[in-house]
């Protein structure tokens, strides 16, 4: 698994698959209200930041992935700690991306269909793919991107020619900046933008490892932009108090187009938009926490590690929360600040700088050692 190579396109689609993932379906940054596409930008550029920093520690070590920065940079028995937490971060991520797309597709389309069975099902599909390893993940995401693209502009253009938009929804623009950015730090900056953290872990499988970085910042410049205009037509259309309740405010305001009483109930387009991102945002982090867990326990052979993890990745999805409620709470109120800001910003930052202090100290003692 860990000998294959991706090239700049096809790290482009995956970035894309992930950062729009579940996120361009459910009220991104809904607590700024009617300015909520706006709290999407300013987000973006903390985001945008913290992948500079990303890319810097990729930079000092291209042939690492994060668990073996870590090791390398605290050393052994401080860094395998840290690095086997962030196998299960991303592991815990995966369950729950894989929680809002079975949940998503039992509320709109498959109804009397048991949670267990969709779950058991994705999780099947995925491990099918990660066997054989991420090229065949990424070849597939360079397949489906497109298409996937065009399923959310279209249901945009749909949208916006069905006569439901209301601009007045709008207004006032940027009425709040206090709101904007209590919103957009940290939730906004945590999900979608600080999950590019997964990425540290496929950055030394770029086969142009120089383009790596640059190709990150437009996929999330491009990707914010999309999210930014999907929360528009949500709030134009539906009004951001019917944005602030429903739990899939796209799915929502897809259902409400009605184009000369032909094109209707059009909301299977946002099913295959989240069952897309959903599947391939969870195969990312399941693989890196493959990965991890490989590396770490040095497994000669990771692809035999595939369905028992998965089987863990299973029940953990079902038992996350005890129901939906319950999980977007969590992922709202808690999980931002214990978890995503300590890993995507805290360990990151540290680790950064104390690897430019080691540098520069490194530097300096061969400079005194060639004077002497």
């Amino acid at each position: 698994m860990e000998n294959a190579r991706i090239n700049v396109y096809q790290l482009f689609c995956l970035i894309i698959l992930l950062e729009l993932g579940s996120a361009v379906i459910v009220g991104l940054g809904i607590k700024a209200k009617q300015d909520a596409w706006i709290a999407v930008l300013v987000g973006l550029i903390g985001g945008l930041l913290l992948f500079l920093v990303y890319g810097s520690l990729h930079r000092q070590f291209p042939d690492l992935p994060l668990t073996g920065i870590i090791q390398r940079i605290l050393g052994k028995f401080l860094g395998w700690p840290v690095a086997f937490i962030y196998v299960i971060y991303f592991l815990y991520i995966a369950a729950r991306v894989l929680r809002d797309m079975s949940v998503m597709i039992v509320v709109a389309w498959l109804d009397r269909t048991p949670l267990t069975i969709l779950t058991g099902m994705s999780v099947l599909a995925i491990c099918y793919v990660l066997h054989h390893g991420i090229g065949v993940l990424a070849k597939t995401g360079e397949f489906f991107c497109p298409f996937y693209l065009f399923s959310i502009l279209l249901s945009l253009l749909l949208i916006l020619f069905s006569g439901l938009v209301n601009l007045e929804n709008l207004r006032p623009v940027a009425e709040d900046w206090k709101r904007i950015f209590v919103t957009a730090y940290p939730l906004i900056l945590t999900f979608p933008f600080g999950e590019m953290i997964v990425f540290t872990m496929l950055l030394p499988y770029v086969r142009q490892p120089k383009a790596a970085v640059k190709t990150g910042l437009l996929a999330m410049i491009f990707s914010a932009l999309i999210l930014s205009a999907a929360i528009v037509m949500d709030i134009a259309t539906v009004g951001e108090n019917v944005v602030g309740r429903a739990p899939f405010p796209f799915l929502a305001t897809l259902g409400k187009v009605d184009i000369a009483e032909f094109l209707q109930r059009i909301d299977i387009i946002a099913v295959f938009i989240l069952i897309v991102g959903g599947f391939f945002k969870v195969a990312i982090f399941f693989y890196v926490a493959l990965m991890g867990i490989s590396s770490l326990f040095q497994v000669k052979k990771p692809s035999r590690l595939v369905y028992p993890m998965g089987t863990i990745l299973f029940f953990l999805s079902l038992i996350i929360a005890s129901n939906f409620s319950e999980h977007i709470q969590e992922g709202l109120a808690i999980v931002p600040w214990v978890v995503h800001l300590p890993l995507q910003v805290g360990v990151p930052l540290f680790l950064w700088m104390l690897s430019l202090l080691t540098k520069r100290f490194n530097k300096r003692d061969q400079h005194l050692a060639g004077s002497a």
